[in-house]
């Protein structure tokens, strides 16, 4: 899954927000399950609502993020790099 991982990040840094899309679904059910597999999905879809992808929307990417939240809402946080500290 790691090198999986590095793949979609270099796919994303080119534009390849589609291709990264298939990517993802090309996996088996058991790493569909993670939350490594929601965020990755939910990063797909900024990347292609951001980038003008034909198909892509805001609502599209706003359902990927709040299935990403149900899986670990931590890594929300920490993607956004929100301060939570008080």
């Amino acid at each position: 899954m790691v090198a999986c991982i590095w793949h979609l990040v270099w796919l994303q840094d080119e534009g390849e927000a589609a291709r990264a899309r298939q990517v993802l679904e090309g996996l088996g059910a058991q790493e569909k399950s993670k939350a490594v597999f929601a965020w990755s999905l939910a990063l797909v879809e900024l990347v292609a609502w951001k980038g003008e992808e034909e198909g892509a929307s805001e609502e599209v990417c706003r359902v990927a993020v709040q299935e990403a939240l149900k899986t670990n809402a931590y890594i929300g946080i920490f993607l956004s790099n929100l301060d939570v500290r008080t």
